[in-house]
């Protein structure tokens, strides 16, 4: 998968509960952990950011969760526990109903039962695919892998540089893989007076057997490939690979590859002009605040009579009619008066 559209479209298939268990694996710095924020958007959803991820608190906060999306980011070393990958195997589970376990005769579960259903679906980023057989056989794998250019485009959807964008956008097809992070530490350099482009050149170096053949396949002043190759032999020098049949070797591979001609992407211009502010004290206490879980929804038939009960005709005999309320005496004596009594009544008669 090559694509922020496509990735985007498995993220949002798995917060509207289409895939019950999806298992993310790409290098870092590819913005996975932002992506999946932007597919829950302000969905209630349970997530655990790296940290030491025990069974017992997993167990109990999906228990608390039950019904929301569980999304596990560089939290995956729980499967490096017996009880954990155990836990895991059953959440990921293909069924709309999973049955979580947790077997034990202490107190550290509280007032959660040691066993319970939820319809939560499961969602693990990391930067690998897992080993365990049990759990890849449960999961849509995805392995998002995008080009240079494909990042390149993403931040410009956020960034707000334009100088540092445009130099990565004409030395796309020289860099190793990009980071999105190099960008921002890019613009820190920046702001501080450095010279942000030689620390990029020298933290992520260039190819220099690779550029040396791209310049000389772009240079006229070498118009045939004996030409070509003649130039490469000089800019080489004594380093290792510098012959006529290197040079071809090399030329042979990157065109192969579609980075013979070097041609710099499209300049972006940018919606943003400043870095994003840092945000106060109250705001991080409300990020750090997990949002109220939400009753998993009620699956149970209603509490009504059958059809066919309303087919049966009225007939008299059943139960016997309610008895009628008791009469109320009233009582308008007067404060004063003396209650009037059986013998009073008796006098009275006589």
């Amino acid at each position: 998968m090559h694509t922020y559209a496509e990735f985007q479209s498995y993220l949002t298939d798995f917060v509207e509960g289409r895939y019950p268990f999806l298992w993310v694996a790409g290098r870092p710095g590819l913005s996975k952990t932002e992506e999946i924020k932007k597919a829950l958007r302000g969905r209630s959803a349970l997530y655990f950011k790296g940290g030491q991820l025990t069974p017992p608190r997993f167990y109990i906060e999906c228990f608390r969760a039950r019904g929301r999306p569980v999304i596990m980011d560089d939290a995956e070393h729980l499967l490096e526990d017996r009880v954990g990958a155990r836990l895991i195997a059953a959440l990921g589970d293909s069924g709309a109903a999973k049955l979580l376990t947790y077997a034990t005769t202490g107190r550290v579960l509280g007032d959660v039962p040691q066993s319970y259903y939820t319809t939560s679906s499961l969602c693990i980023i990391a930067n690998r695919p897992t080993k365990r057989e049990d759990i890849r056989s449960r999961a849509v794998t995805l392995y998002f892998d995008p080009t240079n250019v494909e990042v390149h485009r993403a931040v410009a959807r956020w960034y707000w540089d334009q100088a540092i964008h445009d130099w990565f956008g004409r030395h796309l097809q020289r860099l190793p893989p990009l980071d999105i992070r190099w960008y921002v530490v890019a613009d820190r350099d920046k702001r501080a007076g450095r010279n942000w482009q030689k620390i990029l050149l020298e933290t992520h170096p260039l190819h220099r057997r690779d550029c040396i053949v791209q310049d000389v396949e772009n240079d006229r002043a070498y118009p045939t490939r004996e030409d070509k190759a003649r130039r490469f032999k000089e800019l080489m020098g004594t380093a290792r690979g510098a012959s006529r049949a290197s040079y071809f070797r090399f030329r042979k591979r990157l065109e192969g590859e579609g980075g013979l001609v070097v041609e710099p992407a499209p300049l972006i211009p940018l919606r943003r002009t400043r870095p994003p502010g840092v945000p106060p004290l109250a705001e991080l206490d409300s990020m750090a605040t997990p949002p109220p879980a939400r009753p998993e929804e009620d699956r149970r038939p209603p509490d009504a009579p059958g059809r066919e009960a309303f087919s049966e005709p009225i007939r008299g005999g059943g139960a016997a009619p309610p008895a009628p309320p008791p009469r109320i005496r009233l009582d308008d004596s007067l404060p004063w008066e003396q209650p009037r009594g059986r013998d009073d009544d008796d006098e009275e008669e006589a």
